[in-house]
């Protein structure tokens, strides 16, 4: 029923509703359906009879999975096993389905050339996901660019637009500016700590190569700060996805007000001198919301 309203074009919004009215549970027992099911049933190649293999991999630690227009004729074992449509109906749904789409991409492209500037950038601690980029078009009258992640359940969407996340950076920039000299002299302060305590533990480490790459990278930052603060000096009114992990390496969304964000300084791995706090008034989706961030090294 539900391909042949696809290839009737009924949209996903009714084919859900005729399912809400026949008292038809999802397969997890809920009332009512997500169209994001219906979307992935009428282009899954099971119902056909066929099975893909390798949807799924690992990429940088992090679970990836292939996009259907990028397997090939090798992920493929076809009439694998009894189908519930025939192959025209389904060759029928993946036409339609093509034809719709905006996407004219017909070659295999590799994740790690797929991956926009935004990818592993911004983290939300609720989903445990990192958000992906995506412009949005609401009623195609215009473009939104958007990071955006939901949950394993495909529930509580964290999302933040490309425009909100700019001017929540620059608020962090002119912060720097205006407190830049004393920001100097506490990360100075801090880095100098920091190797007094490796040098005090290489005395009495037996495993040292550790220790001093620590000391390295601390050196290395220190060396680094007028650079660094240098580019901040320059930095004018626009900024561009490049620029920005220029200055910071990674954004953690804690809650939809309240963010952590790592300067592009210490190669650490760990979010442990704070630097800056301050709230910023931002408008997030329908709602006006005072963001409080925090700046760590």
């Amino acid at each position: 029923m539900i391909f042949d309203m696809y290839i009737n074009n009924k949209t996903y919004i009714s084919i859900v509703e005729k399912l809400h009215k026949m008292k038809i549970k999802t397969s997890t027992g809920k009332d009512r359906w997500h169209t994001g099911t219906i979307e992935q049933m009428v282009q899954n190649e099971k119902y056909a009879g066929h099975m893909a293999l390798g949807k799924t991999y690992l990429l940088n630690g992090n679970q990836s999975r292939t996009r259907r227009q990028n397997y090939n004729q090798e992920h493929f074992v076809y009439n694998h096993h009894e189908p519930i449509i025939s192959q025209e109906i389904f060759d029928q749904a993946m036409n339609l389905r093509k034809s719709r789409s905006r996407n004219t991409i017909n070659t295999y492209v590799p994740e790690v050339e797929r991956l926009t500037p935004y990818a592993y950038f911004v983290y939300s601690e609720e989903n445990h996901k990192h958000l992906k980029y995506v412009v949005e078009r609401p009623k195609g009258k215009y473009e939104i660019p958007t990071l955006y992640c939901y949950n394993k359940q495909r529930k509580n969407r964290v999302s933040i637009t490309v425009k909100n996340l700019t001017i929540l950076l620059m608020d962090v920039i002119s912060h720097m500016k205006f407190y830049m000299n004393d920001l100097s002299s506490n990360i100075t302060s801090y880095i100098n700590e920091s190797v007094t305590v490796c040098d005090a533990d290489l005395e009495n480490a037996n495993e040292k190569i550790d220790l001093l790459n620590i000391k390295t990278k601390l050196l290395s930052a220190k060396n680094n700060l007028p650079s660094y603060f240098k580019f901040i000096r320059n930095i004018n009114d626009s900024l561009d996805i490049q620029e920005i992990k220029r200055i910071f390496a990674a954004i953690t969304i804690h809650s939809i007000s309240n963010f952590s964000i790592k300067l592009n300084l210490l190669d650490n791995g760990e979010y442990n001198h704070k630097l800056i706090e301050s709230v910023l008034p931002l408008k997030l989706g329908y709602k006006n919301v005072d963001v409080t961030y925090s700046v760590y090294l």
